[in-house]
């Protein structure tokens, strides 16, 4: 990732600001409406689910310009949900189920820079995680 890119993905978070529980909402409905199998591996309390999932997020877009502050804990993260049976395939139907819902909530705000910047950093993530898993 680049400078302009993180600008981009931080820029974008920063809008979302007061609609993050809309984020959760909106990126776990379309989650389950693309691979309804994925839904077994979360818990019934969805709520909390989403909250941990826009915390986690938060914590890692404030951090892209600084990523020893995300590495050790994204890579802790990516082994705990290979131990709840998340593959690697899976990963790819987050990114879609992501970048669908910042559209949806950005709407024309979300260019094809930030789209681009934004799955740019979530296959950074994404990579390390499928990286700790697979080192188990």
């Amino acid at each position: 990732m680049d400078f302009v890119q993180i600008a981009l993905v931080q820029e974008s978070w920063y809008k979302l600001t007061g609609r993050l529980d809309t984020l959760g909402t909106l990126f776990y409905w379309r989650l389950f409406d693309l691979d309804p199998s994925l839904r077994p591996l979360f818990s019934q309390n969805l709520h909390r689910q989403q909250q941990k999932f826009t915390n986690t997020l938060s914590f890692i877009v404030t951090h892209l310009d600084q990523p020893q502050q995300f590495f050790h804990s994204t890579k802790l993260l990516g082994r705990h949900h290979a131990s709840k049976g998340v593959q690697p395939a899976h990963y790819h139907t987050v990114a879609q189920a992501l970048l669908w819902s910042l559209q949806q909530l950005l709407g024309d705000q979300f260019t094809p820079a930030h789209c681009t910047a934004w799955e740019t950093a979530y296959y950074l993530i994404a990579g390390l995680m499928k990286e700790a898993a697979a080192s188990q």
